[in-house]
């Protein structure tokens, strides 16, 4: 059976715990799964959409290939709409597991993605704009970055020592 976009979400919404109902029946959550949201902003503001969207690409083949479609396209397109897009996109897939190891992203424009924990063990970042991204907790073995935009890039918590001097 095919279900339409407005299916499948009410179909999630219905199977989700009631205090969930109200945070995601928002117009913003709707914007971004149902479509044009994906390209105007960033989700780092949205994570009841992120968490729908990865169940998405977690259950829907066709979706996740339309994600790595949007971040390999990325490489050759200008504007903000496409890195937007190609930001979103890696989010998702990390949010939904998809490991990007030993992959070919040398290129892409995907700037404030959300990597946390990603898997990008040799992963080609080659000339990647990942300016503003979170790669904390990422799994960074043999992956190249030359080249790559990292300006604002996150990659860790920084240690704090309490009473700690310098002398």
């Amino acid at each position: 059976m095919q279900w339409t976009d407005e299916e499948r979400y009410c179909h999630v919404i219905k199977t989700m715990p009631p205090n969930w109902r109200a945070r995601i029946a928002r117009p913003e959550v709707l914007r971004y799964v149902m479509g044009d949201g994906l390209v105007q902003r960033l989700l780092t503001d949205e994570p009841a959409a992120l968490l729908l969207l990865a169940e998405r690409a977690r259950q829907e083949p066709e979706f996740k290939q339309e994600l790595f479609d949007w971040i390999e396209q990325s490489k050759s397109a200008d504007g903000k709409q496409a890195a937007v897009a190609a930001a979103n996109a890696l989010t998702i897939l990390n949010a939904a597991g998809v490991s990007f190891s030993g992959m070919d992203l040398h290129g892409i424009k995907a700037p404030g993605a959300l990597l946390d924990g990603a898997v990008l063990d040799g992963t080609d970042l080659r000339g990647a704009n990942l300016a503003g991204a979170w790669l904390g907790h990422a799994s960074l073995s043999q992956a190249r970055f030359g080249q790559a935009r990292l300006r604002g890039a996150r990659f860790g918590e920084q240690a704090f020592f309490k009473g700690h001097t310098s002398a």
